[in-house]
């Protein structure tokens, strides 16, 4: 199970991307915030340990369904004043991507219950065949620190790194395109 950080991490990253010019000044804390979102349910959820229901862990809110709507909501209450459709589109494409990510990378953990990314027609939970993100079982037991050690390996590697590559890219992108404008 990623850390909420390397979630706020990977929806930062996705949610910048499809900007090509300027990145508004709010997507660079709502991206990471929707990223985050997702985990709420461990609020209401703790005590679903392992059920199908859409309100368990990793249930209803992990959905590409909750990630659409929720960057629908966000666009509509934090960007009001943006009336063109293509810009509030491109807000609702980077938010529901930070959203999205969660679920994604919670599949491809081999930790708790898999993502119903087919609700609302069916409850039925995936991982992904490939699980890179793991908790080092070998950890517990050793303390605190020696499994964050451990279990924050795997996250640098296939959350952090190409996150960080993600960033940079679109960054270097916004560059160009700025020292290639005419004037």
């Amino acid at each position: 199970m990623p850390f909420l950080l390397s979630h706020s991490l990977a929806g930062t990253a996705l949610g910048v991307a499809p900007f090509p010019e300027r990145v508004p000044k709010r997507i660079w804390w709502l991206a990471p915030l929707c990223a985050a979102i997702p985990d709420l349910d461990t609020v209401w959820g703790y005590r679903m340990v392992g059920s199908d229901s859409w309100f368990a862990h990793r249930g209803i809110t992990h959905t590409p369904v909750f990630a659409g709507l929720l960057a629908a909501l966000v666009v509509k209450l934090a960007f009001p004043e943006v009336r063109s459709g293509k810009e509030r589109w491109r807000l609702w494409a980077a938010l529901c991507l930070a959203t999205l990510s969660h679920g994604l990378l919670d599949a491809l953990s081999g930790y708790g219950a898999g993502i119903p990314f087919c609700f609302p027609f069916s409850t039925e939970r995936y991982f992904f065949r490939w699980r890179p993100i793991t908790a080092s079982p070998d950890a517990y037991g050793h303390g605190i620190a020696r499994l964050l050690l451990k279990s924050i390996r795997p996250e640098l590697l296939w959350i952090w790194l190409p996150a960080a590559f993600l960033l940079g890219l679109s960054t270097w992108r916004r560059s160009v395109r700025r020292h290639a404008a005419p004037g």
